[in-house]
């Protein structure tokens, strides 16, 4: 009833919001001073814009702290999640949303949701009545109780009746016997005869009232003596199973199988009742078309005044829906949805206990953070459907390999952790780590496309590595990045220098965001000498980072980390349009030896975006002409044989735009992609010039290098060139360019402009 009372209430107040709106101060004082918990909401960003008394003694924030929030940090659903239940809910005919909203203190109410949109000021809000579902079992319970409280006064009105019925008879016949001489206690009684009358009156009020009640319960009501016949049900007995009353009054309870439990079950609960007097619970029943549904059941014996069994009552309800909704609900909350492996807060739930029993045991807890190698490299070339198959199959690889204790969940994208407890010896931990290895690297058919992959393992263990959960999932994702950066297809387990590097990585991340927003990067240049004639042949660019607190930091440390953060994009455009900037400038001068300018370019540019388009812009934007920019690839961009990275280098040949392959002889050298890629210079790594006059593999390795470009008309620049004998040798194999500190090193524009006015002297 109270139910019924709030919906009306507050649909009544939804219709009457307009007229409300019109009188401010009156709304206002009726929004905060209601009992109803409402709210008003931003629908585009859902920030709370207003929320009454009532809702912040429910939520447990103040109304400035409420206003403060958005409804995403109150309800615990994801936006998918609350985007099923608006479907589901559109789909059963409710006006009304099931949400679970989390209080102050943590606690997670069950909440009924009517929301309208309302115009305030010319803004729309979203206008939300919320209501607390949680102890709507607890209201049936209560109402079970007052039933049983009416039909113990309907007993307690008759026997009453029949007494008063008996004493009529006793005072009608004491006065034919006794008239002339009881005039007096004939009165008397006259008036107890009216008092009665008004009694009885009110009793039969009573009575139609209790009437009132069975009939229109939303519960189902069953009456049955005590040889188990049906002698009474209500309407909504007919409306939960099918069976109409004349169907089943005077009729045993074995006719008809209401209920798909065993007999044992049923045994027991009748012992319990026979022995208690009441049962509750919950049992899988059947309706009168066979239909399977979930009831809620509550049964009570009947007595007489000496304490003899009359009879029993059932009371039930249909709880299938409920139950399906918190089922998905709570399916929602606790796991992923594309793989149906726990999610995070599932995991960190396990991870907890585990922790708890490896303290009592003291035992080992091993943490394993798992990355899958390339996986972007499958997203950009087979689709992202094809990417989240692969993501479901390696989760189910994995959990293959684990024990029934073990805990696996996905952390998002293509990251995995691990829980394995109880662990006595760190050798049990290399065992599951080299079979997931094993099993994850093996080829996956996704769909008729055949992809294979690998993945990089971190590993920290509880105590040794950390007894608190964040720490442990921080360290053992720095173990994982280190098994990355020793070749991948491996794992790591966690060590206190780790640690500190990877405190320096995630300071180095902040820093970098800021030095990118800030400019505070810079250009430096070395210029690349032209072994025949001395001259100054081109420039590479080479992008310089100097810190406030970590001074000077290396290419080599921050731009992998750019990578990884998604920073390259915007730093390799500033980069290639400074350069040209500088090369520009050159041309400016009118200077008659004009040099190129050599940019380096990184792999995931070519995959993120139109490098052909973005280079057309910049030589436009800047005015140099194509024919004096030379891009620096690495071999890892060929390798992978990809068809649009061809297709880009192609476009950029057609520009006149010149391509080299940087750090040449560190990668994958092959003839083939040297065959079919449009390259023009190979840089020999500075790895090789080094050793070259005392290593005869290495010499013998250059001169390898330089005659395979000469038959495939490809110049050589050696890196690295630091003494006049290795500048002798290259001359003497015909190599056509070097760069190093013998000719100079990286210089800032400036001292670039006139070290090229000292060679232009020289020459």
């Amino acid at each position: 009833m109270k139910y019924v009372i709030f919906i009306f209430r507050s649909l009544l107040l939804i219709l009457l919001m307009p007229l409300v709106a019109l009188a401010t101060p009156t709304f206002w004082d009726f929004f905060n001073k209601h009992n109803s918990i409402m709210l008003l909401i931003d629908p585009r960003s859902g920030h709370i814009k207003h929320a009454n008394n009532a809702a912040s003694q429910f939520y447990g924030y103040s109304q400035k702290q409420l206003q403060s929030m958005t409804i995403q940090q109150v309800n615990t659903l994801t936006p998918k999640q609350v985007s099923e239940e608006r479907r589901l809910a559109e789909q059963q005919g409710r006006n009304f949303f099931i949400f679970r909203h989390r209080l102050a203190n943590s606690e997670i109410k069950t909440v009924e949701v009517y929301s309208v949109p309302l115009n305030f000021d010319g803004k729309t809000l979203l206008y939300s009545i919320i209501r607390d579902i949680s102890k709507e079992r607890g209201l049936e319970a209560d109402l079970w109780h007052y039933q049983t409280q009416l039909e113990a006064m309907v007993e307690l009105q008759t026997k009453e009746l029949k007494n008063q019925s008996e004493l009529l008879i006793y005072i009608f016949s004491a006065a034919i016997l006794f008239m002339l001489s009881l005039i007096l206690v004939l009165v008397i009684t006259l008036r107890h005869v009216n008092s009665s009358r008004k009694k009885l009156i009110k009793n039969e009020k009573e009575l139609r009232l209790a009437a009132g009640v069975f009939e229109t319960a939303s519960e189902a009501v069953m009456i049955t003596n005590t040889q188990n016949q049906i002698i009474k049900v209500n309407n909504a007995f007919s409306d939960i199973t099918g069976y109409r009353e004349n169907e089943v009054i005077n009729h045993s309870l074995t006719q008809f199988k209401f209920t798909s439990e065993d007999a044992v079950y049923l045994k027991n609960i009748f012992t319990i009742i026979e022995n208690q007097g009441h049962w509750q619970g919950e049992l899988w029943s059947k309706k009168k078309n066979g239909e399977r549904y979930l009831q809620k059941l509550a049964v009570s014996t009947m007595k007489d005044p000496n304490n003899h069994v009359e009879g029993y009552v059932f009371l039930f309800s249909d709880i299938t829906q409920r139950k399906a909704d918190e089922k998905r609900i709570w399916k929602q909350a606790n796991f992923d949805s594309l793989t149906g492996l726990a999610n995070r807060g599932l995991f960190i739930e396990h991870f907890s206990r585990s922790i708890e029993r490896a303290k009592r045991s003291n035992k080992l807890v091993a943490l394993l953070f798992i990355d899958l190698d390339r996986f972007k490299y499958i997203n950009d070339t087979f689709g992202h459907a094809a990417g989240d198959l692969l993501l479901i199959e390696a989760g189910n690889r994995i959990n293959k390999n684990l024990r029934k204790a073990d805990t696996v969940a996905r952390f998002g994208g293509d990251e995995f952790a691990l829980v394995l407890p109880d662990i006595n010896d760190l050798h049990n931990v290399e065992a599951v780590v080299n079979k997931l290895l094993i099993s994850l690297s093996l080829p996956y058919d996704l769909k008729g496309k055949k992809a294979i992959i690998s993945a990089s393992i971190g590993i920290a263990i509880y105590p040794e590595n950390g007894s608190d959960i964040d720490i442990l999932l921080r360290n053992a994702d720095s173990a994982m990045y280190k098994s990355k950066e020793i070749g991948r297809n491996t794992s790591y387990f966690f060590t206190h220098a780790m640690d500190v590097e990877a405190q320096r990585r995630r300071a180095l991340e902040q820093a970098l965001h800021s030095a990118v927003k800030n400019n505070e990067l810079s250009l430096n240049f070395q210029p690349i000498i032209n072994l025949k004639t001395g001259e100054v042949a081109s420039c590479e660019a080479l992008i310089c980072w100097q810190h406030s607190e970590f001074g000077i930091i290396s290419p080599e440390e921050f731009i992998p980390l750019a990578e990884d953060v998604g920073l390259i994009i915007p730093i390799g455009e500033w980069v290639l349009k400074q350069a040209c900037n500088v090369a520009m400038s050159w041309f400016n001068s009118k200077q008659t030896k004009i040099p190129s300018i050599s940019v380096n370019l990184s792999s995931y540019q070519f995959k993120k975006q139109d490098i052909t388009k973005l280079v057309k812009q910049i030589l436009f934007e800047t005015g140099l002409p194509a024919s004096r920019l030379i891009l620096e690839i690495t071999e890892s961009l060929l390798v992978n044989d990809d068809e649009s990275t061809l297709n880009q280098l192609e476009q950029l040949r057609a520009l006149d735009v010149s391509i080299s392959i940087d750090h040449f002889g560190t990668g994958y050298s092959s003839l083939s992609y040297l065959k079919k890629f449009p390259i023009n210079y190979l840089k020999i790594d500075k790895s090789f010039v080094i050793d070259l006059v005392l290593d005869n593999e290495s010499r013998a390795l250059i001169e390898g290098i330089v005659s395979m470009a000469k038959s495939l008309k490809l110049d050589v620049t050696a890196e690295g060139v630091e003494s006049n004998a290795q500048a002798t040798f290259l001359k003497s194999l015909n190599c056509s360019f070097a760069q190093g500190y013998l000719y100079s090193k990286p210089l800032t524009e400036i001292a670039l402009n006139r070290y090229l006015e000292k060679i232009r002297y020289k020459l």
